[in-house]
């Protein structure tokens, strides 16, 4: 099974995506017992590499990044060069402001996906973030010549984390089609 396949259906399944929106009572609750259940099944199948990156994602919605980075290490000590533990790992470090090193691990997953357009949008807001934004911008273009599923382009735009870019005017021209109904 491809990675991407993986990481789509498990790890960015509507419920992460759910708890990713923000924290209020509702979703803590529910970050909180997704992550009993996930930390019960790693009780009984702690060698399971997919359940570490689970609980890591769980723990990145939850703010708790430095747990978050310890399971993707633990994922990648079980299986070395394992993707989606790589992914995991870059999301809790760039939510934690360590983007150099999440740029690192970011690199790791293009290694195995050199065209996985989502791998390049990550990049794009991370070069964005170390003010880099020719290399920005160039990376996005890149990311939409390779498919970018436009909801994910409005998605991190809404964010607020391509806002550097709108210095660029074809940058304006983009937003515009993906908010295009």
């Amino acid at each position: 099974m491809r990675w991407k396949k993986t990481l789509m259906q498990e790890l960015r399944a509507p419920s992460f995506t759910f708890l990713e929106l923000g924290m209020n009572r509702p979703r803590a609750l529910l970050a909180s017992h997704t992550l009993e259940c996930c930390e019960g099944a790693l009780s009984r199948f702690a060698d399971n590499s997919l359940l570490w990156c689970v609980k890591g994602k769980l723990l990145c919605c939850i703010g708790r990044e430095d747990e978050a980075i310890e399971c993707a290490s633990r994922a990648l000590a079980l299986e070395e060069g394992y993707t989606p533990a790589h992914f995991i790992k870059m999301e809790a470090l760039a939510l934690a402001d360590r983007c150099e090193e999440a740029l690192d691990e970011l690199k790791k997953c293009a290694v195995r996906e050199p065209h996985e357009p989502i791998l390049m949008l990550r990049e794009t807001e991370l070069l964005c973030r170390s003010s880099e934004y020719d290399e920005a911008f160039h990376e996005l273009k890149r990311a939409i010549g390779h498919g970018l599923d436009l909801a994910e382009l409005s998605a991190s735009a809404k964010a607020q984390r391509l806002v550097e870019l709108e210095r660029y005017g074809e940058f304006a021209e983009i937003m515009a089609q993906v908010d295009a109904p």
